[in-house]
């Protein structure tokens, strides 16, 4: 009914009124783009110095608000940083979110357009257990200090590893003899009733089969290991 649809648009309107009642300016010859912070800002502070003492430059967010934030500029003499805000203000808010709800609002998204749980946001990284990139993502905080970046295992590769472990194991345990002037080299965990490659490979497809079954539960895991 038309009481009901007045209801709903109401309730919506509440949840970003706060943001949608000021006056944005319409300047043709602003834009707004995308970027990655670390890659371009890293980039950026190995090509200048700081003006004043000729020292290197970093660059880091901060007092995020939404999609608006200060860009701290900071460099290696000096202990007092400078801040750059990332877009005008309109008030105390930045005008880039107030770009952004009129953009949800015309697509018909409204509030919960919004809302970073459902903007695909990732904040799990794939890891190979090998590799540094979740430390060094961990401690970049691309999505700022309110947000928490978790690590998950590639089973695959991890049950790979260890079927790579075993085989250097029985490569590298070996026995030397002496026989007529000859060393001979002797693997001592290879042969009948031990680490032979089809053992190997049953090992591998258990151990993953185990993490598979047991990923809820460290200790289950270790269990049926």
């Amino acid at each position: 009914s038309k009481k009901d649809n007045t209801s709903t648009k109401s309730a919506s309107a509440k949840k970003i009124r706060f943001l949608t009642n000021a006056k944005v300016p319409e300047d043709m010859e602003k834009y707004y783009r995308i970027i990655d912070f670390l890659l371009v800002f890293k980039t950026i502070s190995t090509l200048v110095k700081c003006a004043t003492c000729g020292e290197n430059v970093s660059f880091k967010s901060c007092d995020k608000q939404s999609l608006g934030f200060k860009i701290e500029v900071k460099c290696a003499q000096y202990k007092q940083p400078k801040y750059i805000p990332s877009s005008s203000k309109i008030g105390e808010r930045y005008e880039v979110n107030f770009r952004f709800i009129f953009v949800m609002r015309l697509l018909g998204l409204g509030n919960a357009g919004c809302q970073y749980k459902n903007c695909k946001l990732r904040i799990d990284t794939i890891g190979d257990g090998d590799s540094k990139t979740f430390a060094g993502v961990k401690n970049a905080k691309p999505y700022g200090e309110d947000f928490e970046i978790y690590k998950k295992e590639c089973v695959g590769h991890v049950q790979k590893r260890m079927g790579s472990r075993l085989r250097n194991l029985v490569k590298n345990t070996v026995e030397e003899t002496a026989t007529k002037g000859k060393t001979i080299r002797k693997k001592t965990l290879f042969g009948k009733g031990k680490l032979t490659a089809k053992t190997i490979d049953k090992l591998t497809i258990y151990y993953g089969l185990a993490i598979r079954r047991n990923s809820d539960s460290v200790e289950k895991m270790k269990t049926a290991i």
